[in-house]
């Protein structure tokens, strides 16, 4: 999967466990975090693990070019906050992850581990000179991760900027910290298949398609998809002969709410309209073929699920109504079919996504 280059500013407490403790914990969930020191377009990630060692409280602070969010946790311990926090982060940046996947045990005990960033090493002459921190703000710089003033500060010390209003805290055992599900423009192409009246019977549908959407789990993601529809041959008879009605046509549809039911399930009302031609053809002796033109208001209802970040499977319903009413008819007079002044479809679709 494609990596989401990340800034991470971290503090806590003495005895909490450290940056590389935190970062290990998110890359035992997902594989998409690519942590660096600059990046024009990284999301900014401040963890600050306050309050007293007897009743700890963790702060985590996203910002980015759409906006900020912030998520506060406590805790009957430092390692559980952190804990609280590492599975958010690794939330935020992969919203698939496996939420009760356990992480395996750290090598060594908190406060120690590799190092986020490899650094400087120390030398015989002296110390190494402290390693560089990603900058999380145009403001001063951050203080040197080493200095015992770093792990007594709290969120209040973050400049303003960097903190949005705060939200109320959750207490872990009592209340599960609200997912950060970012959202963002993706694609998808697919194909499927569908029953559609409006003539005599049922005859099947195949539409091809191609959706732009804004995921997320918001009411207001709105979806555009343009989808090429294809009627094969279906098959009327009467009681002088039968006849053969094919139709092509080209859809454009709006969707901008979505009803989310679970993070991997929700429903789409839209709105379409579908413009092509009918072509006819008499199963007669003589019979001659016509094209006539074919526009139509829909009104689809999809319910969409991705069983994976690629994949979308998909069932649609849909009411629709002709603005022209085409009539099929043997010469001199004799009517085949009109057809229907609301019809429907229901159908399955299978798409592909990305990214």
């Amino acid at each position: 999967a494609d990596q989401e280059p990340v800034l991470l500013r971290y503090e806590a407490l003495p005895g909490c466990p450290s940056r590389a403790e935190f970062v290990r914990q998110v890359d035992a969930r997902t594989l998409r975090a690519s942590w660096v020191l600059d990046h024009p377009s990284a999301r900014r990630f401040a963890v600050v693990i306050g309050g007293s060692p007897e009743a700890p409280s963790g702060t985590l602070t996203i910002v980015s070019a759409e906006g900020s969010a912030k998520r506060v946790v406590q805790g009957d311990s430092c390692q559980e906050v952190v804990a609280a926090l590492a599975l958010i982060t690794a939330v935020a940046i992969d919203p698939q992850v496996e939420l009760s996947a356990p992480i395996p045990p750290a090598r060594s005990g908190p406060g120690e581990g590799t190092a986020a960033f490899p650094g400087p090493r120390p030398t015989a002459s002296g110390p190494a000179p402290a390693a560089a921190e990603p900058p999380f703000t145009s403001g001063p710089p951050p203080a040197d991760p080493r200095s015992p003033a770093r792990h007594s500060r709290s969120a209040a010390d973050l400049p303003a900027t960097d903190m949005p209003p705060r939200l109320p805290a959750y207490r872990l055992g009592a209340h599960r910290p609200r997912q950060v599900n970012p959202s963002r423009w993706r694609w998808t192409i697919g194909l499927g298949a569908s029953a559609a009246s409006g003539l005599d019977s049922m005859g099947l549908q195949i539409p091809i398609f191609l959706d732009l959407e804004r995921s997320g789990s918001a009411l207001w993601s709105p979806a555009l998809r343009a989808a090429v529809v294809v009627t094969p041959s279906q098959e009327v008879t009467h009681a002088r002969g039968a006849s053969d009605f094919k139709r092509y046509a080209g859809a454009l549809s709006g969707c901008p709410l979505w009803f989310q039911i679970h993070p991997t399930l929700g429903l789409r009302p839209c709105l379409a309209l579908e413009a092509g031609a009918i072509l006819a053809r008499g199963k007669v002796e003589q019979g001659v073929e016509t094209t006539t033109a074919w526009v139509a208001v829909l009104a689809p209802v999809r319910l969409q699920w991705s069983p994976a970040r690629w994949a979308l499977l998909e069932i649609q319903g849909e009411l629709g109504v002709p603005l022209v009413q085409p009539r099929f008819y043997f010469e001199p007079d004799s009517t085949v079919v009109t057809y229907d002044p609301v019809f429907g479809t229901i159908g399955g679709h299978v798409g592909v996504r990305f990214p």
